[in-house]
């Protein structure tokens, strides 16, 4: 009987088991192992990591499939394969459907987390505000780090936006960028950020649109043209070194505006920073007043400019002109200035009283 009873008991044990790891006996939930990683840290170290020691430190996702981690000043990756390296370049690309259309899928759940504070804090802007979170959902707010333009933005719909960073899709069509508080751009053709500024190429050439809210030295590349207003961001700048000043290169165009303040213009007024102190200019003409509304200015450098584009009146409303180097010797100043003459064939003037 004895036997029997044993029998029975290793029968019901085995049954407990069985409810017990299927989570049926009394609503009792399994409790599963947690996934673990392999970890590989850039000071050489590759240590074994639970999942939930790994979302504490997680910093985002790299466009290769990693998703990466931050733990006491020591980088470190785990790759998670190509699903995740599709999923950034869905989420950072410039296919606005694809983006709404997206699922994390098969993406295991440390992907996922990592996937969500990369794009945090990402503004979409297509017809309205979305951001990414577990998925493209309309936005509560207008704050973010970064601000994504796919299709067309106007000035009121970009009013209150709060983001560090501008990026322009292929498809972004963006007005009023004279003024705005962006300390970085992005762009994809035919725009263009390089310089601390955005470009856009146009038929007729390259446009300098607008740059940096906070820049402060501009050594700005080639370009055609220029917007009205490009530098009026810059509410800061302390030194500029251009191309040329006004409108474009060529001043033969009837609408054609030779005057440096005219790319601090707001269409009312001029408003340039009296913070900005030194101009260089390496080409292009410098017509009659050609720095009006800029009395502010200490030091102008026009080397290598053909004498004859060069008005002898062209820097006559800069009042506090300290130093100027031009390629003629017969300008007119307000003030009295010393004059020598510079081996490169310009004159420097130098302020005496």
């Amino acid at each position: 009987m004895s036997s029997i009873k044993r029998a029975i008991g290793a029968v019901f044990t085995a049954l407990y088991a069985v409810l017990l790891c299927a989570g049926l006996l009394c609503g009792v939930t399994p409790v599963t192992e947690a996934e673990r990683y392999l970890c590989e840290w850039e000071n050489g170290a590759v240590t074994e990591e639970e999942e939930g020691a790994l979302a504490a430190c997680c910093t985002g996702v790299s466009e290769t499939g990693d998703a990466l981690f931050l733990r006491e000043g020591v980088r470190g990756r785990v790759p998670l394969g190509e699903e995740l390296a599709h999923a950034v370049s869905v989420l950072g690309g410039n296919d606005f459907s694809a983006i709404a259309a997206y699922s994390f899928g098969g993406l295991p759940s440390l992907a996922r987390a990592a996937l969500d504070l990369s794009f945090k804090g990402r503004l979409y802007y297509a017809d309205g505000f979305f951001v990414w979170q577990n998925g493209l959902s309309a936005a509560q707010t207008r704050e973010g780090e970064e601000l994504v333009v796919f299709g067309e933005m106007s000035v009121s719909a970009r009013k209150g936006v709060t983001a560090k960073r501008l990026t322009l899709t292929s498809t972004a069509q963006v007005d009023g960028l004279t003024e705005h508080s962006f300390s970085e751009f992005r762009a994809e053709p035919p725009y263009e950020a390089a310089d601390g500024a955005l470009y856009l190429h146009t038929a007729g050439g390259k446009r300098l649109v607008t740059v940096c809210a906070n820049a402060g030295e501009l050594v700005l590349g080639e370009y055609d043209f220029a917007d009205r207003g490009a530098l009026l961001a810059a509410g800061k700048l302390l030194s500029a070194d251009l191309p040329f000043v006004g409108s474009s290169l060529s001043l033969a165009g009837t609408d054609a505006d030779g005057m440096f303040a005219r790319l601090f213009s707001d269409g009312a007024s001029f408003r340039v920073p009296e913070t900005l102190f030194r101009v260089k200019v390496r080409g292009g003409a410098l017509v009659s007043h050609a720095f009006y509304a800029c009395p502010h200015l200490a030091e102008i450098e026009a080397c290598g400019l053909d004498p004859s584009s060069v008005a002898a009146d062209a820097f006559a409303d800069c009042r506090e002109l300290r130093l100027l180097h031009v390629p003629r010797d017969d300008v007119l100043l307000t003030g009295n200035f010393s004059r020598e003459e510079l081996p490169c064939g310009c004159y420097l003037y130098r302020r005496v009283s």
